[in-house]
């Protein structure tokens, strides 16, 4: 069952990624091989520090979770 997260990208390796949310929560994430965001991209969002959501899913055995989505939130969909 795919669940959904918001905060901001704190770190990138590749195609795995820490996402920080709001409550200071760590989540290490690893790109489902479906979705179509190059590395570059995930940098470019680490950069630039914007607000994104991601869709994940739980993968048992693994330590990170799999993001099937991520996108980036305008400033009126994350309040600070």
């Amino acid at each position: 069952m795919a669940r959904s997260v918001r905060g901001t990208i704190a770190l990138v390796q590749e195609n795995r990624f820490q996402l920080v949310d709001r409550d200071g929560t760590s989540h290490l994430l690893t790109l489902d091989h479906r979705v179509s965001l190059p590395p570059s991209e995930l940098r470019k969002l680490w950069r630039s520090g914007a607000p994104v959501i991601v869709e994940f899913r739980e993968a048992p055995g693994l330590i990170s979770a799999v993001a099937m989505s991520i996108q980036p939130l305008s400033s009126t969909e994350h309040p600070q």
